[in-house]
């Protein structure tokens, strides 16, 4: 469940562990994306999701 302390967490960008990245239809529509977290060579996804098959997957590979 998305909570308000996990908001907040993901909220602090300025740490600069935060990170999302989105994957967009050539129509310019959302079509999937991931976001996690990074400390030092280590990235952890914590959700992914998609609107088209295998959109998150690209998100990853990217």
């Amino acid at each position: 469940m998305i909570t308000e302390r996990l908001i907040r967490g993901y909220s602090t960008y300025d740490l600069g562990w935060a990170h999302s990245v989105e994957t967009w239809t050539p129509d310019g529509e959302l079509a999937g994306g991931l976001y996690g977290v990074a400390v030092g060579a280590m990235f952890s996804a914590e959700s992914m999701f998609h609107h088209a098959t295998d959109a998150s997957k690209a998100a990853w590979w990217r």
